[in-house]
């Protein structure tokens, strides 16, 4: 059985230039937090990015999507749910 059979939580990084099904790409989004559907999948996802500092001080931009909304997950890591 699959994550979203067992109803647990995801969260996976992928590519800056996945597609939404609306057919734009994650990178060109304009605020995080957005529920959406990937090409080619069929769960809702919501998708966030950060910024990822290396040790020269460059930076890039990394992309994650999870089946649980962020506010879900800060409000059950401190002791909410």
């Amino acid at each position: 059985m699959g994550c979203a059979n067992l109803k647990l939580p995801v969260v996976v990084g992928v590519p800056c230039d996945r597609m939404t099904e609306q057919g734009k790409k994650l990178s060109k989004l304009p605020v995080q937090g957005a529920m959406l559907f990937l090409k080619g999948c069929t769960t809702a996802v919501y998708v966030a990015w950060f910024k990822l500092i290396g040790k020269n001080g460059a930076y890039e931009w990394r992309y994650v999507v999870s089946t649980v909304a962020a506010h879900v997950c800060v409000g059950a890591s401190a002791g909410g749910g």
